[in-house]
């Protein structure tokens, strides 16, 4: 089992998580990946012109006509001390999911209830070759690391899937998190970042740029704030990001190395070491403050861990094999259900 993690001065025990449960079987598969993010101070946002029109490529089950689906909205978070500032989105959890297969632009949507019970709902195609996919407000963003190409869509409660506005910004990009309405972009290489917004009808407009720390492996919504986080050295920060992409850094610390996977849910975050099963569970206050809870053991091998509603989907995308769990306002976590989908999605994310 993992050790207890370390915010600061204060060491926080990660408490016990029971091992992951079962998903009712289920129709389709999808897959998710979590992303990093590490941050400084402003510099300049270069976003390009993002024009009007449909998703490129989009085929399945796509209408023009446009349902509003159930959103949670994320809130964002940003951090200011000393050398360093640290942004970080907090994630928007929904109803609905959207797996993504980057290879053929293959889509499925589907749906885990209250109980953790998985349901399909529609399949269709999309171009391939997108390497981040977002939930911003009501919206998804769609990027192309390489060219730069951006797209915005929606998916209603039903799963279907409407393609919105098309543009192009800034190649390069490795992280970006949606956090208080806003999107954040960081770049790992050089500590980059830029912030966004898109509104409901999918138009991008870019607000603030600058400059923050290299290296962010992990960056993660959680309730107001995000947490940044270094896998080599277990280096953790808080931030917040205001209504006009402001960014304001909270606190600094230091946790286990070695987590391949945070991931918000109901207030808490969840630690996961892919390789040894391990687990954590931890909380972050209005204040930027960590508090470790409990930490346990899962199976190994979760490729994919993804916040929906009041719970969380695992997914092994080599074999198609899905769990649900939930994780409570302590800080403990309790399998739910478990099953198989298609194996080989890239991409999972709430919709």
């Amino acid at each position: 089992m993992p050790a207890p993690l370390r915010a600061g001065r204060e060491k926080a025990l990660i408490g016990v998580l029971v091992a992951v449960g079962n998903i009712a079987a289920a129709h389709r598969s999808y897959g998710w990946i979590t992303l990093p993010v590490v941050w400084q101070r402003f510099r300049g946002l270069r976003f390009g012109d993002c024009r009007p029109g449909t998703l490129a490529g989009v085929t399945g089950h796509v209408t023009s006509r446009i349902e509003q689906p159930r959103w949670r909205p994320g809130r964002r978070a940003r951090r200011s001390a000393g050398k360093s500032t640290i942004t970080e989105e907090v994630v928007s959890m929904s109803d609905e999911l959207l797996f993504y297969r980057d290879g053929d632009g293959g889509i499925s949507t589907a749906r885990v209830d209250d109980q953790g019970t998985f349901t399909g709902l529609k399949d269709g195609k999309v171009n391939a070759g997108w390497t981040h996919i977002v939930l911003t407000n009501r919206n998804l963003l769609f990027y192309h690391q390489g060219n730069g190409g951006i797209a915005t869509a929606r998916i209603d409660d039903q799963g279907t899937f409407t393609g919105l506005k098309n543009g192009k910004v800034n190649a390069g990009w490795t992280h970006i998190v949606p956090t208080n309405g806003n999107l954040l972009f960081y770049h790992q290489g050089n500590g980059g970042i830029s912030t966004a917004r898109i509104d409901d009808q999918g138009t991008f407009t870019g607000l603030k740029d600058g400059k923050v720390n290299t290296g962010w492996s992990r960056i993660v919504p959680t309730n107001r704030n995000l947490l940044f986080y270094h896998q080599g050295n277990g280096g953790i920060s808080t931030a917040r990001i205001d209504d006009q992409g402001t960014f304001t850094g909270l606190k600094d610390g230091k946790v286990n190395t070695g987590w391949t996977h945070i991931v918000p849910t109901n207030g808490n975050l969840l630690f996961y070491h892919q390789g040894n099963g391990g687990i954590s569970t931890a909380r972050i206050d209005d204040q930027g403050t960590f508090t470790g809870l409990k930490d346990g053991k899962v199976n190994t091998g979760w490729s994919r861990i993804v916040p929906t509603n009041r719970n969380l989907l695992f997914y092994h995308q080599g074999n198609g094999g899905i769990s649900t769990a939930r994780i409570d306002d302590q800080g403990t976590f309790t399998g739910l259900k478990n099953g198989k989908v298609n194996a080989g999605w890239t991409h999972i994310t709430p919709a």
